[in-house]
């Protein structure tokens, strides 16, 4: 994954031309922030379409009640029931809400930097590889 900040603003039509996209709206930023995944990732969904599922909502947790969420991913394993397929690779604010659903497993709702889910702060980036709460 690569991250710039976009200087001069003017230059964000070449960046979005090869491919970078804009972080989504992360409080006390100013700047143009743009990345870009380097690897083949699993993508959000509109809709839940498996059992095994995680939900992310673009603001805290008081403030996701009623709300649904903005990105869903719908999981699938490898053999070892713990690793995804692709993994996720996605710009966040450690305190926006995550919900992980898993069959057979206690839900996790609370804020992405309490949630134990097994991912890398790197940043501003959640990556998440592998699931194993």
């Amino acid at each position: 994954m690569t991250q710039l900040f976009c200087s001069p603003e003017n230059s964000e039509p070449f960046w979005r031309r090869i491919g970078f996209l804009n972080f989504p709206g992360i409080p006390y930023q100013s700047t143009i922030n743009m990345y870009k995944t380097l690897v083949d990732t699993l993508n959000a969904s509109k809709e839940e379409s498996t059992k095994s599922v995680i939900k992310l909502w673009n603001c805290e947790p008081y403030q996701a009640r009623g709300v649904e969420p903005k990105w869903i991913w719908n999981l699938s394993f490898l053999e070892d029931g713990e690793t995804l397929t692709k993994p996720i690779i996605f710009p966040v604010y450690r305190d926006w809400q995550i919900e992980l659903t898993l069959p057979d497993r206690n839900n996790i709702l609370d804020k992405i930097k309490y949630s134990g889910v097994d991912s890398a702060a790197y940043g501003s980036f959640m990556i998440i590889r592998k699931i194993n709460v």
